[in-house]
């Protein structure tokens, strides 16, 4: 029988505030619900509609809070799907409510390379992928296997996070009682990187024209969080890969 997108992920579920420890279990809980379903198993279904707003946006959300909240019982985590506002999600404290802007660092090629997965059941994480074909015959997406240097990939790495933080440079966009928080895929980095991963964003990121009041880069199996107040006077970044 076909699953119901509105049963299994439905807006009011989603919009739900909750205490950060809660949000986690929740969103930990529906990914393995996700994980039972057979058609949820091509990668490309979860890059559509609700999925894609859950798994971009309320799962970083969720490892956000436990990280910078644990078990606080006073604050509330809020996810927003309101695209005429500038704010993805609110983050309630005590003595303020935070706008929460969530963006994340990807591959420009991350979803030729999940249909390539989904097509061939393999995909080198590492190399290049190929599109070739033309309207009449369609496209042949082809893998490319190579090996490339740590320093290289990890540059590589780093350069989007920044593309992601330029995503939401400007001024006059946003403002203090908004925060930034850039999703990365934090096995791209080995724990030896931590240093070099600050010192990029120090460097690269938090020059830009970022109006928050902070910038957070959390990874997504939770191994990596850096929190950056800003403006940054003499603060800098405390980083671990584990």
């Amino acid at each position: 029988m076909p699953f119901d997108v509105d049963t299994l992920l439905s807006l009011t579920e989603c919009v739900k505030p909750r205490k950060p420890k809660e949000l986690r279990e929740w969103v930990l809980a529906k990914c393995n619900a996700f994980a039972q379903i057979p058609e949820l198993r091509k990668p490309v279904l979860l890059h559509e509609g609700p999925f894609q707003w859950f798994l971009e946006e309320i799962y970083p959300l969720s490892v956000f809070a436990v990280h910078q909240y644990g078990d606080r019982n006073d604050v509330f985590c809020v996810p927003k799907l309101d695209q005429t506002t500038d704010v993805d999600a609110e983050i309630r404290e005590p003595s303020r409510t935070i706008h929460v802007q969530i963006t994340g660092a990807r591959d420009p090629s991350q979803h030729l390379r999940m249909e390539y997965l989904v097509d061939h059941r393999r995909v080198s994480l590492t190399g290049g992928l190929k599109v070739q074909g033309t309207k009449r015959t369609g496209r042949q997406i082809d893998n490319v296997v190579e090996f490339v240097d740590h320093r290289e990939s990890r540059a590589r790495h780093l350069s989007w996070i920044k593309t992601a933080a330029e995503g939401k440079a400007g001024r006059g966009r946003y403002g203090r009682t908004y925060e930034l928080l850039i999703a990365v895929e934090d096995w791209w980095f080995d724990a030896d990187d931590a240093r070099e991963v600050t010192n990029f964003i120090e460097r690269e990121v938090l020059r830009l024209p970022l109006e928050f009041g902070a910038v957070h880069v959390v990874g997504l199996t939770e191994r990596l969080f850096l929190s950056f107040p800003l403006p940054r006077r003499e603060t800098h970044g405390a980083a671990s890969i584990r």
